[in-house]
């Protein structure tokens, strides 16, 4: 499911600049798509790494992230840290990773 649910769901071309909060954006989009939040995951780091996101809206990310995927979204946040040609994005990366310990 992972490659169906990537493919699938281009949810960070979709969220508009200064769209915020995110909550009934997402909440649409698990309605409509019968996407579970456990889903989530596997389109974290594709959000993550959405140009467009400003820090609020790419921190609300993050924390559903958290809430619903937690690997993954450590998964994703190390990978940020490590290899993101943004140097903005890789710090806000690490400094999640070390709110939390998991730096």
């Amino acid at each position: 499911m992972p490659v169906v649910n990537k493919a699938s769901q281009n949810w960070k071309d979709e969220i508009e600049e200064g769209e915020f909060p995110l909550d009934d954006f997402f909440r649409e989009k698990f309605v409509d798509s019968q996407f579970s939040p456990r889903d989530f995951g596997d389109v974290i780091q594709g959000l993550l790494e959405a140009e467009q996101l400003d820090y609020d809206q790419w921190r609300q990310i993050a924390t559903l992230g958290f809430d619903h995927c937690y690997d993954q979204t450590i998964t994703a946040l190390k990978c940020i840290s490590q290899n993101d040609s943004n140097d903005d994005r890789q710090f806000n990366a690490r400094q999640l990773l070390k709110e939390n310990n998991a730096a």
